[in-house]
């Protein structure tokens, strides 16, 4: 297994080379491929990748204690120095945007998009725990993988549709220049698969290694889910099983 790079990092950043991590009993093994390539990818492979979201996460973080959520970790232990709760709400926070975004440049003529400071949004109060009237509160980590699930469950079949001239079409950013739709969804594949290395890392160091139980079943996601025709060669698109 390679070792997962140490430090977070932000969504427009592609690491230098793959990464192999463990992840979660509804796949085999998630292994982080940089931006560049995710966009050589053909269309359909993409989305494919991209429709997989919440399932590279280890589903131990669910039965995690609050105290273990919003565990600050040491940098000498390569694992990221966000809390998993932080972390998760980072996540959904970045699908939000960038799926804007995507849907902005699907719908407007070169929209100029808004800069995401998604440091501010990782230090804000809605990103980890906090009080009401004495009482401790904390955003649930299972509401943010079902915005993710969610997001991306729904954008799967436009996607999938979607023809060459319009996965070319672009927005501009006021730091980054044009960014394409296909270049929007590789960031946000990437990105979250990056984080799900370290997700998956943090949880081991509290749990110990995931049990390895197979690889994805074949046909689909779940009961009544209807991507297994858009999805073929087994591969899950997205997720009506994510626990």
């Amino acid at each position: 297994m390679t070792q997962a790079p140490t430090t977070d990092q932000a969504p427009d950043q592609a690491p230098d080379q793959a990464t192999t991590q463990p992840c979660g009993p509804m796949c085999t093994q998630l292994t982080v491929l940089p931006v560049e390539t995710l966009l050589e990818m053909d269309w359909a492979d993409l989305v494919r990748r991209f429709a997989v979201g919440v399932e590279w996460f280890d589903p131990r973080l669910f039965h995690l204690a609050e105290e273990d959520l919003d565990r600050s970790f040491k940098p000498e232990l390569g694992v990221g120095r966000m809390s998993i709760r932080a972390l998760v709400t980072h996540l959904a926070d970045c699908d939000l945007v960038y799926l804007h975004r995507i849907r902005r440049a699907v719908a407007e003529e070169t929209p100029m998009l808004g800069v995401f400071d998604h440091e501010a949004f990782v230090e804000a109060p809605f990103s980890g725990p906090g009080s009401h009237g004495g009482v401790r509160t904390a955003p649930p980590v299972a509401g943010a993988v079902a915005v993710i699930h969610t997001l991306r469950r729904w954008a799967l079949d436009w996607l999938f549709d979607m023809d060459e001239a319009t996965q070319n079409r672009a927005a501009l950013h006021p730091e980054r220049g044009s960014m394409t739709v296909r270049y929007l969804l590789a960031v946000i594949t990437w990105h979250n698969e990056y984080h799900a290395a370290f997700l998956n890392a943090k949880v081991e160091k509290l749990l110990g290694p995931i049990p390895q139980t197979g690889p994805m079943p074949q046909g689909g996601c779940g009961p009544g889910c209807g991507c297994a025709a858009k999805l073929p060669n087994g591969q899950s698109g997205g997720s009506d099983a994510t626990t």
